[in-house]
């Protein structure tokens, strides 16, 4: 379900940033630009950078997977630092992949069952603020 309140930055919700491609059935995306493959897909945690307008937020998404070379726009999270993260393995803040979305693709995230507000520590997220200036050279 959507959210219905206003992210503030830090948090961390659950975004749908679509299906995996090989998923897409026909008549799915074909011809031209949008034949590309997606940079990221799939529902994920992401960080909430801004919410700039009512019904849009910035967010930088989190994987599991390690990129393949490590650059000053990625970010570890230790496996077990959040509940609400994967505990098995750790996470990492892409902040190259940073993307605006629709509240209709966030969600709170789910811990111990039941769906929270979730948010980094201060250390984290300013880390990962970090990540996003160098992502676009500022």
């Amino acid at each position: 379900m959507p959210i219905t309140f206003v992210p503030k930055p830090g948090g961390v919700l659950m975004c749908d940033f679509g299906p995996h491609p090989n998923d897409v059935v026909a008549p799915g995306v074909m011809h031209g630009p949008l034949a590309v493959l997606p940079e990221i897909h799939k529902n994920r945690p992401a960080v909430v950078v801004a919410a700039p307008s009512v019904g849009l937020a910035i967010m930088v998404p989190l994987s599991t997977e390690a990129p393949r070379d490590v650059r000053a726009y990625h970010y570890c999270i230790p496996a077990k630092k959040y509940q609400f993260l994967d505990q098995s393995v750790d996470s990492w803040a892409k902040a190259d992949l940073i993307e605006a979305v629709s509240y209709k693709r966030l969600d709170r995230c789910r811990v111990a069952g039941a769906y929270k507000i979730t948010w980094l520590n201060p250390d984290d997220f300013q880390a990962i603020l970090a990540c996003v200036k160098n992502a676009l050279n500022l």
